[in-house]
């Protein structure tokens, strides 16, 4: 059983949703404009109309990148012992999966190259989920140094995120398998546990996903839970965790990307056959929400 990142008394929240040490940074968006003023405000997320369990917010498809080799600029202000686990991270993804992150070098920020920029940020492990066909689009990932990278799961999850995944526990079928109380999510970070329009890819749900919240994510009351898996769901012992990709994570990236050759999880229970979307090659007008 690998357990979740227990709740502590520090005031940052990281990825996973769980306390820790770092200054927590639940939108990356300020620190995006500094860096790229010439992206207009994103818009904000709207208003529930109705409770969650009644409402879906449709935030994005899965939107793959149009190639599965991705270029990729790792900030100079990492120190080389950080960068190495940063590049550990990347090197799991390559090892099971036909993703291939290739260094872009001295890309320019704003060149018409679509590029991900791993930097250090202020505060907080958080990405924008997926491509965006905007010209010299550049998918900011913040991995605050040391405390998003000592654990490679969190420089997972963000990966993960820039591939085009959002939280398994956002899911349009989660509440068959967990229940969310609602009453005990830490104010404002409420969009972190809605439902979205995002592909299955075929696959069960997996509470063992590295995307998947800890039962203790973003707690007012870290005493009770905001997240409870239903019985028998699979992974529930190991909600939370982040420590490496489940076999599912890894099926979900590779049929997406269309890995033939590759693990696509055939042989798990539950899961089905697939046929991924096209990729996206209309400009997106706003960016959509970050993602931790």
């Amino acid at each position: 059983m690998h357990p979740s990142t227990p709740p502590g008394n520090d005031q940052g929240w990281g990825e996973s949703g769980e306390r820790e040490k770092s200054t927590g940074n639940s939108s990356l968006f300020p620190q995006f404009l500094q860096i790229f003023p010439q992206f207009p405000p994103p818009l904000p997320p709207p208003l529930p109309v109705f409770p969650e369990p009644l409402e879906v917010f449709r935030m994005a498809e899965v939107r793959r990148w149009p190639s599965p080799d991705i270029p990729v600029v790792i900030s100079g202000l990492y120190t080389p012992e950080n960068r190495r686990g940063i590049e550990e991270g990347l090197k799991i993804i390559e090892n099971l999966t036909c993703v291939r992150f290739v260094n872009a070098g001295e890309t320019e920020v704003g060149s018409e190259t679509a590029h991900v920029l791993i930097t250090p940020g202020v505060g907080g492990c958080n990405a924008v989920p997926g491509y965006n066909a905007a010209p010299g689009y550049v998918s900011v990932v913040h991995l605050h140094a040391p405390d998003c990278i000592t654990r490679i799961g969190h420089v997972l999850h963000e990966i993960m995120h820039v591939l085009g995944f959002y939280h398994e526990h956002q899911r349009l079928d989660r509440d068959s398998h967990i229940e969310v109380h609602y009453d005990n999510i830490l104010p404002g970070h409420e969009a972190n546990f809605r439902r979205v329009f995002n592909e299955t890819l075929g696959l069960p749900y997996d509470a063992g996903s590295v995307m998947h919240y800890g039962p203790k994510g973003f707690c007012a009351d870290c005493s009770r839970p905001t997240i409870t898996a239903r019985e028998g769901v699979e992974g529930a012992d190991r909600m939370g965790q982040r420590f490496n990709l489940s076999m599912m994570d890894v099926a979900r990236v590779n049929r997406l990307y269309q890995c033939s050759g590759y693990y696509l999880g055939l042989d798990l229970l539950g899961s089905t056959s697939y046929v991924p979307p096209q990729p996206i090659t209309e400009p997106i007008v706003t960016l959509p929400p970050s993602a931790c």
